[in-house]
């Protein structure tokens, strides 16, 4: 049989050759912890959890774009679409949301260790609990500066409760879409910022146009329910998300 002739049979049967999704890896110990979490917050009210995460934008001055050309103009000057091949500059930003509520952005300087990490939740974490006081639970992952005993000290000393959370679980986190948005957003502005400092402001700006959208907050939060049941459909494999 054929090469050609396997691949016909299986086009007709639905099955395409696709490229694959790319996602951490996942061991069996790490899908086994994600069922067994999934399985224990089943009746969470997420509603009461904050979520959190670090994030960095880049500087690449490539949008998204369509080009009209004829067949045989695939690579002339015009039509093509020029890469840099370095980053033209950066920002990494710290945020979190809940159902009801949104913190700063808030940018990080330089190298960010356990003890600057703690010092972004004085300033901002702490502000939007006082202002959220329905918010019981925090997540974080488990980057080693969120696990460090300086900022397990800091959490209890704050008797802020920490919201279990299993690793390599990026698709568990709603947060994550809204930097995904984010990122869409500032790469579809006309005027692509060509500064670290204007790449913040617009992504400052965005976050704030974003968080105020309250049904798009709670579609996040209302999310969790089906990211949850994803996981165990997949016996803490991988989800969708």
């Amino acid at each position: 049989m054929s090469h050609d002739t396997v691949n016909r049979r299986l086009n007709e049967k639905g099955i395409k050759a696709r490229k694959p999704s790319r996602k951490c890896y996942l061991s069996d110990i790490h899908m086994q912890n994600r069922l067994t979490w999934a399985v224990d917050h089943e009746e969470l009210d997420w509603g009461l959890v904050a979520f959190s995460d670090e994030k960095t934008f880049m500087i690449t001055g490539n949008r998204q774009q369509f080009v009209r050309r004829r067949t045989n103009e695939r690579y002339k000057q015009i039509c093509v679409n020029q890469v840099v091949n370095r980053s033209k500059g950066h920002c990494n930003v710290w945020a979190c949301f809940a159902k009801h509520g949104f913190s700063n952005l808030v940018r990080i300087e330089g190298r960010l260790n356990a003890q600057r990490y703690t010092q972004i939740l004085s300033e901002e974490l702490l502000n939007f609990m006082n202002d959220n006081p329905y918010v019981t639970q925090f997540q974080q992952d488990n980057c080693p500066i969120h696990v460090a005993q300086f900022t397990k000290l800091w959490f209890q000393n704050h008797h802020i409760d920490l919201l279990q959370w299993p690793a390599i679980s990026a698709d568990a986190n709603p947060i994550e879409n809204a930097w995904a948005e984010l990122d869409k957003r500032v790469k579809n502005e006309l005027v692509q910022p060509t500064k670290s400092d204007e790449l913040f402001d617009l992504v400052n700006r965005h976050w704030i146009l974003l968080m105020n959208d309250v049904n798009y907050r709670h579609y996040l939060i209302e999310s969790m329910d089906r990211r949850l049941h994803s996981i165990r459909a997949n016996s803490g494999g991988y989800t969708k998300y």
